[in-house]
């Protein structure tokens, strides 16, 4: 095969080209190659040859493959980022939820929906935009909330009409929504995953915001589907992008177990408090999304009857054991309840003649005598504590 060489020729302006046949001058100055020997723009010199059209397709071909690297090293990359970001947003929802935290001295630190709210969250929405999803009223602001002591609580353990306020001195709680719950960034409407799932039925959407949760009001699961945003087995799909990843509360992390409990009265105000053919409980109130639940001691009456507290130095006790609401349910959630003191005439627990108040036979003045208790998950509760001091 024969090869050419070129060249491009560059005339001064004080010199015309040559006509064709005649020799190059030498005032004439060759910067690129091209042309067969022998013509008129040959100088006899020996040119470097040009890129063979092989060399070309070479190159060519290996930019492409640098190119699709660089594509897939982005685009793993991108994914990865997702991943990460979708895993943050889940612990983000697992502390709103609930947050667990001690000071540098200490001191426990309870924040989160259920605290505030007493309940797990229905939906992603209940946590921004404070509307509750069982009654589609907008929840109580956070602010002191007056105590309802109910002596014949509905079906489901919540008050439900004939309640008594307890007001005084320390019978508030701090508690209703202060959401909301879950950082939205500036300009975003809704909490979704880092890849901005979707669910396919609308209502659903504006609930979970193409999360997928799972709760029973016991137990809590919040779930990313992953980049494909379907259900998908780890088993026998290998892209973990694809994989579903869920954060989880269990009952046991959020609430405590107070069916073998002991509250011991302990009486500090120098009087003998008494009732007679009847007996003393002790009763938790608990706040939950504005309503409250009571629990009482010895709901089955399966211990003695305390029928009186005994006035001594430094503080009389007696103790009360278990406690339950009128349902069976002695999971109590973490945060502030109030513990009070309740008179039960007829010995019977929920019934109308249950009352809070326990009557100064020194007086003839009634009075509350309530303690504001803390309750930490993760813990066992053994023994609380109601103190009843003079005012």
């Amino acid at each position: 095969m024969r090869l050419f060489r070129f060249r491009v020729l560059v005339f001064s302006q004080q010199e015309p080209a040559p006509a064709a046949g005649f020799p190059c001058r030498p005032a004439m100055r060759a910067f690129a190659v091209a042309g067969p020997p022998g013509s008129w723009c040959d100088t006899g010199r020996n040119v470097a040859a040009g890129f063979t059209l092989l060399e070309l397709l070479l190159v060519v071909a290996l930019l492409g493959m640098l190119a699709l690297s660089a594509v897939a090293l982005t685009d793993t990359a991108d994914q990865q980022s997702r991943f990460e970001q979708t895993q943050a947003r889940l612990e983000m929802a697992r502390r709103g939820v609930l947050y667990l935290g001690r000071t540098s001295s200490g001191e426990v630190l309870l924040s989160g929906f259920v605290v505030d709210l007493g309940r797990l969250p229905l939906s992603l929405s209940e946590m921004v935009q404070g509307v509750d999803r069982a009654t589609g009223s907008p929840f109580p602001g956070f602010a002191p909330q007056v105590a309802l002591f109910d002596p014949e609580p509905g079906p489901d353990g919540l008050n439900d009409g004939g309640e008594i306020p307890l007001s005084g001195p320390g019978l508030t709680l701090l508690k209703g929504y202060r959401g909301p719950y879950l950082p939205l960034a500036p300009g975003e409407k809704a909490f979704r995953d880092a890849w901005g799932n979707f669910s396919p039925v609308p209502t659903e959407d504006e609930l979970n915001y193409g999360w997928v949760l799972q709760s029973d009001l016991r137990s809590w699961q919040l779930t990313s589907l992953g980049s494909d945003g379907l259900p998908t087995d780890p088993a026998t799909d290998p892209d973990v992008y694809r994989h579903d990843v869920s954060v989880s509360l269990a009952q046991s992390q959020w609430m405590i177990d107070l069916a073998a409990v002991e509250v011991q009265a302990v009486n500090r105000t120098g009087q003998v408090f008494s009732i007679a053919g009847g007996r003393l409980r002790a009763a938790l109130l608990v706040y939950e999304a504005g309503r409250w639940r009571r629990f009482t001691t010895d709901p089955a009456n399966a211990q003695a009857a305390v029928t009186s507290l005994e006035a001594s130095d430094p503080g009389a006790t007696a103790s009360f054991f278990g406690l339950a609401d009128s349902t069976g349910q002695s999971w109590v959630p973490c945060g502030e309840h109030l513990l009070v003191l309740v008179e039960d005439p007829d010995q019977n627990p929920f019934t109308a003649d249950d009352t809070p108040l326990v009557t100064n036979q020194q007086t003839g003045t009634a009075r509350v005598y309530a303690t504001r208790v803390v309750l930490v998950p993760g813990t066992v509760v053994s023994k609380l504590v109601l103190e009843l001091r003079n005012p």
